[in-house]
């Protein structure tokens, strides 16, 4: 399950002449499949004096060096994440054994942003979309292991939920800086509900609206 839209990431930047001369064939061949899915610009929202009023801003290049942490470092689109997701979480096909306990194997965080809210593994998060009782132990109608993200310009929340036995990834090429706004975790919250009630008759209400 996915929804078609343009995929997060981030590239290079206008390449220099004397650059791309020195580049070998397979670094020029990652340069031009990283252009192939980054078609779109994102936007952004700053806000600006002296209302305050949160005006938009076109992202059309950006350096995934300079967000810190793991933003950005991941180039495709929504289907081909959501059968990658599907491969190492369902049918556990991606990795060892081993190393996947290692990746699913998750502490809460204790500090920052997140803390309380997110339970981190090696690289795999292990959260809710469901406002009104999601849990971090997968649990509940919502629950799911994966990985959201946000950089400037783009969102996405691609996980394995509960449940559903299935993937789901959505991007959007919008970054989540305006309250009230249609977001990828939103929208992943109304795909999961939906999804449960249709398909499972579950008769839930995951409070999605609440987020926006």
């Amino acid at each position: 399950m996915s929804r078609q839209a343009p995929a997060t990431g981030s590239h290079d930047g206008p390449h220099r002449a004397p650059r791309s001369a020195v580049l070998g064939s397979s670094q020029l061949a990652q340069a031009a499949s990283r252009q192939k899915w980054l078609t779109v610009p994102g936007l952004t929202f700053t806000y600006q004096p002296p209302d305050y009023e949160p005006q938009p801003h076109m992202v059309a290049v950006q350096n995934s060096s300079i967000t810190g942490f793991t933003c950005a470092n991941a180039v495709t689109n929504p289907l081909t994440m959501a059968r990658f997701q599907y491969a190492l979480l369902h049918e556990r096909s991606v990795l060892s054994p081993a190393s996947l306990k290692e990746m699913e194997t998750v502490e809460m965080l204790d500090a920052g942003w997140a803390a309380g809210y997110l339970a981190y593994g090696l690289g795999l998060i292990q959260a809710s979309v469901n406002n009104y009782a999601g849990t971090t132990n997968f649990t509940r109608w919502g629950d799911y292991i994966g990985h959201g993200g946000d950089v400037y310009g783009f969102t996405s929340q691609q996980a394995y939920y509960w449940g559903l036995n299935a993937t789901i990834s959505i991007t959007f090429n919008t970054d989540d800086m305006l309250d009230h706004h249609q977001d990828s975790n939103s929208l992943s919250c109304q795909v999961v509900e939906a999804a449960a009630n249709i398909l499972y008759n579950a008769r839930i209400d995951m409070g999605c609206r609440s987020q926006m």
